[in-house]
């Protein structure tokens, strides 16, 4: 299965996300399903982004957070411990932030092809739609994402998961980075 996984980094637009509907499962993290609203899985850890927004979504929404599950009935994920990356069924490793989640989270649902559209990761607190406001504006630390994720791919990809990363502006170097148009050639194939 072939998986789209949306995060909300400044360079995503409606164009890219667009440009995936109908070709792959796809996830959002967090805002992004304002420009999917039409995407299978919506994917936010914090409960505190559940109890602000309260998104209005149709497809399956998910979380790691016991209290968000528990008090807007959502699909509850399992952590997976101090695992780089899970390839157990029912569990995912943290990575420290949703974007990671979400994609560990589409490789136990099957997904072994990934592209990544959205996944910057290099101005911290800064978003295709601008900032949050409040409490959900708060330091985020980058460089550890970033760290998580290089460590990770290699677990990744002796799991059988490809991953492309489609966005522009990306701090991610450990996956190949082409444009979506590429990306969805080579992994439909």
């Amino acid at each position: 299965m072939l998986a789209v996984i949306i995060a909300c980094g400044p360079s995503l637009t409606q164009d890219q996300v667009d440009a995936v509907r109908g070709k792959a499962k796809v996830y959002v993290i967090n805002n992004a399903y304002t420009l999917a609203p039409w995407a299978d899985v919506l994917y936010a850890c914090d409960d505190s982004w559940w109890r602000h927004y309260k998104p209005e979504f149709a497809g399956e929404k998910w979380t790691l957070s016991d209290k968000a599950a528990a008090e807007f009935d959502l699909n509850l994920i399992g952590r997976a411990g101090s695992v780089l990356f899970s390839t157990v069924e029912g569990k995912i490793a943290t990575g420290y932030n949703s974007g990671f989640q979400a994609l560990n989270l589409a490789y136990v649902q099957g997904a072994r092809k990934a592209i990544l559209l959205g996944f910057d990761y290099k101005n911290p607190g800064v978003h295709f739609f601008g900032r949050h406001s409040g409490s959900l504006d708060r330091a985020l630390n980058m460089h550890r994402w970033i760290r998580a994720m290089h460590d990770a791919a290699p677990a990744m990809k002796a799991a059988g998961y490809e991953v492309i990363n489609a966005s522009p502006d990306s701090a991610i170097k450990c996956f190949p980075q082409m444009s979506i148009e590429d990306a969805l050639h080579q992994l439909s194939h």
